[in-house]
């Protein structure tokens, strides 16, 4: 999605050659063909289940390796009807909108959200058939939009308050507005007020509620109480109608910071490996892994700046694009933006998958091994990670960017 955002943003709302009707039809036939290459791809899953002999961690990786490229080729495809059927230009069209950009970006993303939910919809019978989870199609689409969509919500309120900002009429906040400089700095001190105080509009938006009373949430609240743990609650996460075998933290400051569970988990575990999957979202908040990740986005906000800045002054330097400006030449202009956006989104790769993924992924060892810390054995660790993996479609082996494989994470909890 922010990549998405990327490319929309970057791109200017220029003049097409082709009507209306024209660039619209081309975008319905770039979802088309997504939707039949999307229904091939997993029939073709569906006769790799059949040879696999019911190996279930072989399953898991194919499966998660398709949606993967499918998502990929979601966002080439949504990249094709910015720089080619300029769908920013026809965005731009809507009366009103011209000076909101988060509205121009919301209704964006809305397309990729309809080529993301074409995946999914194709994707839910190889999910069933690897997961067994018994969701149904609907409800597995709507829960994958209601996961995802909250990485738009700080995305949507800074850009909100940078288009009434530019809209001032105070000549000096407009000034400060069109200076990098002025925009990195907005940027951070709406983007950590966000950060702050977000987790109650996620908490509504995902539809947590209280756990319900029981022995085990006893258990638990006494747990975090004597380890003098300051939180708001322990939640439910009806993520996937709360099948999944997940939990989760969210808040930097304990008025606002909750501890998440699904249903599955809390049938699945006893008491003790419940006390250290919370004792592992506890050391999440204990090394402050949040505030760390909102640095790290901080981070790439400058070192994107930054990047635009040079490769603007690099493009501008050769004389294909320096003369397409002055004739207003559209390929000229199509073809410099792309070349300026293509290596950005690489950095964007770079910097998300490969930097801040190793810290992701040491960030849950360090969590983990605070776990066993606090439990004062890794044994009750193990065997959650090990029933996780287990009833999860056998997944100890599956590799992870951003966790480690769980094979991985219960060697370093067996080593320690």
């Amino acid at each position: 999605t922010v990549i998405v955002l990327l490319i929309f943003s970057i791109y200017p709302a220029d003049a097409p050659k082709g009507s209306l009707l024209y660039n619209l039809g081309m975008i319905f036939f770039a979802w088309l063909a997504l939707a039949v290459y999307c229904r091939w791809t997993f029939r073709r899953f569906s006769r790799l289940s059949q040879e696999s002999g019911g190996q279930e961690s072989r399953l898991t990786e194919a499966y998660q390796g398709r949606v993967l490229r499918l998502s990929i080729l979601s966002i080439f495809l949504f990249a094709l009807d910015v720089y080619v059927f300029h769908l920013k230009h026809w965005i731009h069209l809507i009366p009103g909108l011209k000076s909101f950009s988060a509205v121009q970006g919301v209704l964006a993303v809305g397309l990729f959200i309809l080529y993301q939910c074409t995946v999914w919809h194709a994707s839910y019978p190889a999910y069933e058939e690897v997961f067994k989870t018994g969701i149904g199609r609907r409800s597995f689409i709507f829960s994958h939009i209601r996961l995802n969509v909250p990485i738009l919500f700080p995305w949507f309120l800074i850009t909100l308050a940078f288009d009434l900002l530019l809209l001032s009429p105070w000549e000096g906040v407009s000034q400060f507005m069109n200076k990098p400089s002025g925009q990195l700095i907005v940027f951070s001190v709406f983007f950590l007020v966000l950060l702050l105080f977000m987790p109650p509009f996620v908490r509504f938006w995902w539809g947590c509620k209280p756990l319900k009373n029981s022995e085990k949430v006893r258990e638990l609240k006494t747990f975090l109480e004597e380890r003098a743990f300051r939180c708001r609650g322990l939640l439910n996460w009806p993520i996937f109608e709360g099948r999944m075998l997940t939990a989760g933290i969210m808040g930097i400051i304990p008025r606002y910071r909750y501890i998440l569970m699904t249903d599955s988990l809390m049938k699945a575990l006893d008491t003790e490996e419940l006390k250290a999957v919370t004792a592992h979202e506890m050391g999440h908040a204990h090394y402050r892994h949040m505030l760390f990740y909102g640095f790290f986005f901080l981070a790439y906000m400058v070192l994107f700046f930054w990047l635009v800045e040079k490769y603007v002054y690099l493009l501008d330097s050769w004389p294909y694009f320096f003369e397409g400006f002055v004739r207003h030449d559209s390929t000229a202009l199509t073809l410099y933006y792309l070349t300026l956006s293509v290596p950005i989104m690489f950095s964007m790769l770079l910097y998300f998958r490969y930097v801040m993924g190793f810290f992701m992924r040491h960030f849950e060892r360090q969590a983990d091994l605070y776990s066993a810390l606090v439990m004062g054995s890794p044994i009750q660790t193990i065997r959650s990670l090990e029933k996780i993996a287990l009833l999860s479609g056998r997944i100890r082996e599956l590799p992870s960017w951003h966790h480690f494989s769980i094979r991985q994470r219960v060697d370093a909890c067996g080593a320690c």
